[in-house]
């Protein structure tokens, strides 16, 4: 089940890891101004003393280039970014064997692995899984998951950066998500009945025939029907709490609340048992606060994933038209607070889009009853944040 059997040293991969060995990178620095390291930092929130992880490392590389002082024999940043990325598909491909290969249960369409990001050279590279619902997973199925995706960290740092005290995932930028809201149908086209078993809990976008089977893009969604309000309020204070990222408990911790409650959703939908999803929901998303650059509540996560960037900020079906004034609730705080502490556009383009759309008496009252809160857990300077917020909206 260890990835390195699986992972050939090609002459790419050797080459990914010798020039960006510190070393190289230290000459980048010596090459570069004060002024070029600085600008660089502040552009990656990079907070480091010293050499900087994967984003500040490349914008160097390419001022450098670009005032024609890059050494002769470094590459460049889109060179780098190349190799990075043949290492991530190598390493994709590797991990989707190893858990076909490892379950009796599953086969090659059980699940998608796949990369997104950025074709920015400086930018990160998020690995996604997601699962086919037409499997019926199991808690084992996950745990093994969790072992791959874990001993696959552990060789990353291992082979690239033994004797340093950089952590892989941020030094070159690469992060690794279990399976959590988004999901997919692949079946054949004798049981597309299925997909109705899986609609009243997830937003499904058209789907797509193909000469044998069917495919279908979703993501779970919370039930509104009755009262929306509880559900949301608890998004909302999820935003306010304290982010301490622990990349190893995170992925200790999936097999345990998330895990748990995304096998339960999928047994339930193959056995028709009626359930309650929303507190499901919430216990996937519950260790958020430690895992790499999340959201951590489940509506922002789906307004901006699905509705904006996957489906363009198109709904499809009344229900999603209704649906989204309360999704648009959360997504208004989180961005908002996500503005404030990052100063990113993009952050205050989602708070606007969300509210064009968001229930606003609802959002107002649900904010004035979550500024009361308080615990160790919640951060006092989002809890403000989200004060100043209410004063603009009133």
């Amino acid at each position: 089940m260890t990835i390195h059997k699986h992972l050939s040293k090609t002459k790419k991969i050797r080459l990914l890891k010798k020039r960006n060995h510190t070393k190289y990178q230290k000459r980048l620095y010596k090459y570069a101004t004060k002024k070029d390291v600085k600008v660089a930092k502040k552009k990656c929130n990079d907070m480091s003393k010293h050499v900087g992880d994967w984003c500040t490392n490349q914008y160097l590389r390419n001022t450098l280039k670009n005032n024609k002082f890059l050494p002769t024999d470094s590459l460049n940043a889109s060179e780098m970014y190349d190799l990075r990325d043949n290492y991530l598909n190598a390493t994709i491909n590797a991990i989707h064997k190893i858990f076909v290969a490892s379950n009796k249960n599953i086969n090659k369409n059980s699940l998608q692995i796949y990369s997104t990001g950025s074709t920015l050279a400086w930018s990160d590279k998020d690995v996604q899984i997601s699962l086919n619902l037409y499997n019926n997973y199991t808690l084992d199925n996950l745990k093994k998951l969790t072992k791959i995706i874990k001993s696959t960290r552990k060789h990353n740092q291992h082979y690239f950066l033994k004797k340093t005290k950089k952590i892989f995932d941020t030094y070159y930028d690469i992060n690794f998500y279990m399976p959590s809201l988004f999901h997919y149908i692949y079946l054949p086209k004798s049981q597309k009945a299925f997909i109705q078993k899986c609609e009243p809990h997830c937003y499904t976008n058209k789907p797509v025939i193909k000469s044998n089977h069917i495919e279908v893009q979703l993501v779970l969604k919370p039930d509104f029907t009755n009262d929306p309000g509880e559900f949301l309020y608890n998004d909302i204070i999820r935003c306010m709490l304290n982010i301490n990222m622990q990349l190893s408990k995170c992925y200790e911790r999936y097999i345990n609340k998330p895990a748990k409650s995304l096998v339960t959703i999928i047994n339930n939908i193959h056995s028709n048992t009626p359930f309650s999803i929303n507190e499901h929901l919430s216990n996937i998303t519950s260790i958020n606060p430690i895992c790499a650059e999340m959201y951590l509540s489940v509506c922002s996560t789906i307004y901006v994933v699905w509705y904006m960037q996957i489906n363009n900020e198109k709904t499809h079906t009344a229900e999603q038209r209704t649906d989204l004034k309360y999704l648009a609730i959360p997504t208004v705080v989180e961005n908002h607070i996500m503005y404030v502490e990052t100063k990113k556009e993009k952050y205050n383009h989602r708070k606007l889009n969300a509210l064009n759309h968001a229930h606003r008496p609802l959002l107002i009252s649900l904010l004035e009853k979550a500024v009361k809160i308080s615990g160790r857990g919640y951060s006092t300077k989002r809890i403000n944040i989200v004060k100043n917020l209410l004063k603009e909206l009133i």
